[in-house]
């Protein structure tokens, strides 16, 4: 991408002029806009941007009449600002431009995009969303709900299958099939939707970040780093000689703290681990012929795995406290690793060392693709069986997402995560890489539903446990038990 400031730039000069530029079908017509003393035409516009050549199948004589199309997100972990926007935040890029994205639609459809935000709980977030279902309250057209309730719901048959809402092509490159794919329970039902429009799962997808500056002191050019990732073999054993190798008693005092140079700093262990336990090869879960899930958690490779994440957490090199916060022990230039997710990176603008972006490495280099688990916090879009405007969800999602892929994306990767295509392009292959292996574990998506077999790992971890085996064995009939009960509950649809 070239000059996305431009582009943006241009989106949001364009937006007020639409409803006089546009044909008889809505569709906006191509004209001239004044954008900081130049000429942008749309056709320049487009060359600027590639992913503008990517159109979307929308009928171009789409006419909603004006009606309100409703969402329902949470306010927890900043979901509402990548959905809403606001007039009121002059000069920051993302708000700006999620802004000018509902407008374009709001025109193009002729409709009015009205977000609600809610301080939900993680605990109640789905509890909140299935009453307001079950008692068939048609006031909202979508649900933006937590990644870590809302599969407790899809049982319950209160959302609409994603493959019956017309307009919506999965073919797109704004869905996230893979990512949609990890979760649904068979191949013909996708009932937790997730394309560009949930930018708040990219924001909350799990990273790496690496102290640059450290890196060449103790080891070389960091780009050689970004080029072992490229080549397939960033894995576990190298990450951990790493590791091994940044470690420096710089209080003197003989004790692993965080003010020691750390080639390794765990805060918040309990989820900072479970990205490490799903980025690897092994597999808790199979697919039958018919596409729906079955269990195989608790194999010996699970064993081997909590075991060689255990000996890298709690051994030389490593510091894990819960104490203290990730990214200020990152910023004053702690530690040659850190784990976060990309919103993290908000944190870190004023961090005197320049970082990068790294996935989690493979358990072997026999690992065919990295793997990048989601935060169970980010927010994925659901389609009440309640509203009235099925429809017209289909046309609304599939234009918000295409414009979200053309345009916010983009400000996210500029304003967020600091990036540019023309300036960084060995980073943004980082992000890009991170992004295109995103996924859920079954099992982590539905831990609360599934008697939380999803999280056994975390204690072990956190306590150098090596009885994962027998953890596992308690809780897997109540789980096995109750997959059988979803399952049974779509087969035969």
């Amino acid at each position: 991408m070239k000059k996305i400031i431009s582009v943006l730039l241009a989106l949001l000069m364009l937006v007020p002029a639409m409803a006089a530029c546009s044909d008889d079908s809505g569709t906006p017509s191509a004209d001239t806009t004044a954008v900081s003393g130049e000429t942008t035409t749309a056709a320049e516009t487009e060359e600027e941007n590639e992913r503008l050549k990517v159109k979307d199948d929308l009928p171009a004589d789409l006419n909603y009449k004006n009606k309100t199309w409703r969402v329902y997100a949470s306010t927890k972990s900043n979901g509402t600002k990548f959905v809403m926007g606001s007039e009121e935040l002059k000069g920051d890029l993302l708000n700006e431009t999620v802004w000018a994205r509902n407008l374009a639609v709001e025109e193009r459809l002729k409709i009015k995009i009205e977000c609600n935000g809610f301080d939900d709980s993680y605990s109640d977030n789905h509890l909140k969303i299935s009453a307001l279902i079950m008692a068939d309250d048609n006031t909202y057209d979508l649900f933006l709900g937590m990644d870590v309730s809302v599969p407790y719901l899809v049982p319950q048959k209160v959302f609409v299958n994603g493959y019956d809402l017309k307009y919506v092509n999965f073919d797109k490159p704004w869905w996230f099939n893979k990512y949609m794919d990890d979760m649904a329970l068979g191949k013909t039902h996708r009932f937790l939707l997730v394309s560009d429009y949930n930018t708040h799962v990219f924001a909350y997808t799990h990273s790496n970040f690496f102290n640059k500056n450290l890196y060449q002191d103790l080891y070389g050019n960091p780009d050689d780093l970004y080029q072992k990732v490229l080549d397939g073999n960033w894995t576990l054993d190298y990450f951990k000689q790493l590791v091994q190798g940044s470690y420096k008693d710089l209080n003197g005092n003989g004790a692993v703290d965080y003010t020691d140079q750390l080639g390794y700093y765990a805060s918040s262990l309990n989820s900072t681990s479970d990205p490490w336990v799903y980025g690897g090869h092994v597999s808790h879960t199979k697919r039958t012929d018919d596409g729906f899930v079955e269990l195989t958690v608790g194999s010996e490779d699970s064993y081997e795995i909590i075991n060689r994440l255990n000996a890298i957490f709690h051994g030389p090199g490593s510091h894990v406290d819960a104490e203290h916060s990730r990214t200020d022990v990152f910023k004053a230039g702690n530690a040659l690793f850190v784990t976060g997710m990309l919103s993290t990176a908000a944190g870190l603008r004023d961090m005197e060392d320049d970082f990068g972006f790294l996935p989690f490495p493979k358990t072997s280099d026999t690992q065919e693709n990295y793997k990048t688990q989601v935060a169970a916090t980010a927010q994925l879009s659901c389609v009440p069986v309640s509203s009235d405007n099925i429809e017209m969800t289909g046309a609304v999602l599939e234009a918000l997402s295409a414009q979200s892929y053309y345009y916010v994306t983009p400000a996210y990767y500029e304003s967020e995560l600091m990036l540019k295509y023309a300036r960084d392009s060995l980073s943004t292959q980082m992000i890009d890489l991170i992004r295109e292996t995103m996924t859920s574990d079954f099992i982590y998506a539905y831990n609360y539903a599934l008697n939380r077999i999803g999280h056994v790992h975390r204690k072990l971890i956190v306590n150098n446990d090596d009885s994962y085996m027998s953890k596992i064995a308690s809780t897997l009939p109540a789980a096995q038990n109750l997959l059988e009960e979803f399952v049974k509950a779509f087969k035969g649809q």
